[in-house]
């Protein structure tokens, strides 16, 4: 079976992304894999000394409401959904993801995510995913 590997953050491009993403799975009859991920947050251990672990588990509870979120709108396309939470980069977690499932046939993302560090062009997750994944990826505006 094919399917379309899809990163969600929450915001709108993501949305938008995915349901770009179940347009075109349910026309080739793909399985959609939700994949929000958990970027590290280990370099800010040294200003917020005690607070890390209060912010990992926001992000953790975050992650899961927006995957949550995700995969019901997902499904209104009519595709199988499945939904993954990874720890890391969210670049890199997206393009591993994608190699080391080769049933993976596309990697969807929004052209710009939540993140802070915006490229001027691209977001700075998404420029660095197309930089780095093996797969085909699809950035949509």
């Amino acid at each position: 079976m094919k399917k379309f590997l899809v990163g969600v953050d929450g915001s709108d491009l993501s949305l938008r992304a995915l349901r770009k993403a179940g347009e075109y799975a349910f026309g080739v009859k793909a399985q959609l894999v939700l994949v929000y991920a958990l970027a590290p947050m280990s370099h800010l251990s040294e200003v917020y000394t005690g607070q890390l672990a209060d912010l990992e588990e926001s992000d953790r509870k975050n992650g899961e409401v927006i995957l949550r979120d995700a995969a019901r709108i997902a499904r209104e396309s009519g595709c199988e959904v499945s939904v993954v939470m990874l720890n890391g980069s969210p670049a890199v977690a997206l393009a591993e993801r994608a190699e080391h499932d080769k049933d993976i046939d596309l990697v969807v993302v929004g052209s710009r995510g939540l993140g802070t560090m915006a490229s001027a062009i691209l977001g700075s997750v998404t420029d660095k995913l197309v930089r780095v994944c093996k797969k085909p990826v699809l950035v949509v505006h």
